[in-house]
């Protein structure tokens, strides 16, 4: 693979220098991470490339197989097509050149490449030539879109007044397509709440787009205590409003919630009228038709971090038993499906309060941010292995402290890594890339800096 290797090393001599074509959307100091992908689009493309001439029989010669390919796949090269090859080309892409042929130009091998490709390295190739740029995007318009619900919103004050926050009904989602937050609703997208909700209410979303929110309340003042919601309303793609769900057998706010593997959404803990930490756990049937009570958690928890393993386990970590600062919690339980029953993990290092939480694309569950025992945000996150039961620390922190008083933030998986976005005074996003440990700010803001829930909504 001669050119392949020519490519390689010409991307190296050229990566400072080709930096700001990399991923024009994502800002500075990041543009080097997006040229070092540009070696592990290649690679993934090269190991693709021969997997496929394996499969085709040709075990020995994996450049003779790749002109054999462009040789049957020549008469239905058009003018145009031949272009983009040149173009490519010059460009150093010589891996495009092969893949057009293997690929007979565009079909579902394409997809199926592009479709494991991870959100930033999607972005790279999308900036090396024309064919990758329709199959990036392609490939960028089937990941599924982030949805923000609700949650207190920072208004504008007078200049020199404290800041001031207000409960929303409003619905943000974003395209990947375009990196933008948007407020519009539709068809495919859900409308606004039906009441405001800013109290840290939950959120889960179903492969089918269904979406779920439930407790919280619909006031951020001092007495928000005196406003604790036990509704739960959901949204089904096509329809114009939300509709309501039976009540919460119990009033909460600061709960974590998650989709079981069996449809089932779990609403575990959350602060009670009596501002303690709630052990008791929920569940709503997959038909929406009832809660029905679930083994308690062996410790209370507000504002903890939740998530569903790949064994069809749920993992809770951190959050707090009381109110005060001092009654942060490092303290992290597995549930047991089978038995529904609650076993003790080994803690965090970290104690987190408001944190998010999410399992990565690689199976792992991630920690993010949150209210230390100190009373101050944190950055950094931590990863546990279920396999190895270990907690390690994620390998770089957010550009910003996330999390609030008992109010958390939103953190999705995504292709690669995963993305987190509000929390404190926060209208930024930021993506996280799993391979190469680094985060990214996305280039636009939400549309006002708000602290709620996210859901994943399939495209």
């Amino acid at each position: 693979m001669e050119m392949i290797t020519g490519a390689r090393k010409r991307r190296r001599s050229g990566t400072q220098r080709g930096a700001q074509a990399i991923m024009p959307p994502i800002e500075a100091p990041d543009e080097q991470a997006f040229a070092d992908s540009a070696l592990d689009v290649e690679e993934h493309v090269e190991t693709t490339i021969r997997a496929m001439a394996r499969v085709h029989g040709h075990t020995i010669d994996v450049r003779a197989a790749v002109d054999a390919a462009k040789a049957r796949a020549a008469p239905l090269v058009r003018t145009e097509r031949q272009a983009v090859a040149r173009e490519a080309r010059n460009e150093g892409c010589s891996t495009l050149i092969d893949m057009l042929a293997r690929v007979h130009l565009g079909g579902s091998n394409a997809e199926a490449v592009f479709g494991s490709l991870s959100v930033v390295q999607l972005y790279r190739a999308s900036g090396t030539s024309r064919a990758f740029r329709r199959w990036a995007r392609e490939a960028l318009a089937r990941i599924p879109r982030v949805v923000a619900i609700g949650g207190p919103l920072k208004i504008a004050t007078t200049a020199g007044e404290p800041a001031e926050w207000a409960a929303t009904p409003t619905v943000e989602v974003l395209s990947w397509a375009t990196l933008r937050w948007s407020t519009a609703s539709g068809a495919a997208a859900p409308p606004p709440l039906p009441a405001p909700r800013a109290f840290n209410h939950v959120a889960v979303a179903s492969p089918e787009g269904r979406i779920t929110v439930v407790g919280g309340n619909n006031f951020g003042g001092a007495d928000a205590m005196d406003h604790l919601q036990r509704q739960a309303v959901q949204w089904s793609p096509g329809s114009a409003r939300w509709e309501p769900l039976p009540d919460l057998g119990e009033a909460r706010a600061c709960a974590a919630a998650v989709r079981l593997a069996d449809g089932r959404t779990m609403v575990a803990g959350g602060l009670d009228d009596t501002d303690q930490g709630m052990t008791s756990v929920e569940a709503l049937a997959a038909d929406g038709s009832g809660w029905s009570a679930l083994a308690p958690m062996l410790t209370g928890r507000i504002g903890a971090s939740i998530g569903l393993l790949r064994s069809g386990h749920v993992i809770v970590a951190g959050g707090r038993t009381g109110l005060d600062d001092s009654d942060v919690t490092a303290a992290a339980e597995l549930w047991d499906p089978a038995t529904n029953t609650w076993s003790a993990l080994p803690p965090m290092a970290h104690g987190r309060f408001a944190a998010a939480g999410c399992v990565l694309p690689s199976g792992r569950f991630a920690v993010l941010g949150g209210r230390g025992a100190d009373g101050q945000l944190r950055k950094d996150g931590e990863v546990f292995d279920p396999v190895r039961r270990v907690w390690e620390p994620l390998p770089a922190d957010m550009k910003h402290g996330r999390g609030f008083l008992r109010i958390g933030f939103g953190a999705e998986a995504v292709a690669g890594g995963l993305l987190v976005s509000g929390g404190h005074d926060q209208a930024e996003s930021e993506l996280y890339d799993e391979a190469s440990g680094r985060w990214f700010t996305l280039p636009h803001r939400m549309k006002a800096p708000r602290k709620g829930p996210t859901v994943l909504l399939p495209c």
